[in-house]
């Protein structure tokens, strides 16, 4: 008896939808969208003040790893390795590889225009 084995069809990337009018959004989804860009608006403050204050805790510790309050410790800011591949210089050196390695997918990016 011979075994036969199945072979899958490889997986095609699907084409993206073709464009159409714009939609007219109704009242409720209107609605949304404002509350939407008051939260980034308010995520966009709140990020900022999140980002000073680290910065104010990393100044403190200087080269220390850990932070503590009455002897707990409370905050870590440890030292690690990454290790990156640095696409631009696989694609100069190595061409084929970098090309058999990309994937290709496509996307639909949300973006809020404007400030209405």
């Amino acid at each position: 008896m011979v075994a036969t084995r199945k072979v899958a069809k490889a997986a095609t990337t699907p084409t993206p939808a073709r464009p159409v009018a714009p939609l007219a959004l109704d009242r409720n989804t209107q609605r949304a969208l404002r509350e939407l860009r008051a939260l980034r608006a308010d995520r966009d403050e709140l990020d900022q003040k999140i980002k000073d204050r680290e910065s104010k805790i990393k100044a403190a510790m200087g080269a220390h790893e850990e932070a503590s309050v009455g002897g707990v410790v409370q905050v870590t800011w440890k030292a690690a390795l990454r290790q990156s591949m640095d696409q631009t210089k696989l694609k100069e050196n190595y061409p084929d590889a970098a090309a058999a390695c990309m994937k290709q997918a496509y996307v639909r990016t949300f973006k809020i225009l404007g400030d209405a």
